[in-house]
């Protein structure tokens, strides 16, 4: 994730990429993630429900978490919701911004 909170480049309408967070910066050393979940909705106010992307079940790295992810309707603005637990029993819960359209 981007320091602006937005995917950095957009998402390509209906293809697969890895979307992912990475904790390292605020996690203390020696601390790590030990669940992921990913909640992907619409951007709108209020936020809707989405069935555009279909998405795998989040992989945990040390302090990153990544997810599989397919699809997306171009033009579309999304929000992805992450809440991830570390090894001290700490929630995170973080959003970012993934804009569907062709990619430069």
């Amino acid at each position: 994730m981007a320091l602006t909170r937005r995917y950095r480049p957009e998402f390509p309408p209906s293809e697969s990429a890895s979307i992912g967070i990475d904790l390292s910066p605020i996690l203390p050393p020696g601390v790590t993630i030990t669940q992921a979940t990913l909640t992907i909705l619409k951007n709108t106010d209020p936020t809707q429900s989405q069935t555009d992307f279909t998405q795998a079940t989040p992989t945990i790295t040390g302090r990153q978490a990544w997810c599989l992810i397919t699809g997306g309707v171009s033009g579309t603005d999304y929000q992805c919701r992450w809440s991830l637990t570390d090894s001290q029993s700490n929630v995170w819960n973080r959003t970012a911004l993934l804009l569907c359209a062709p990619s430069s």
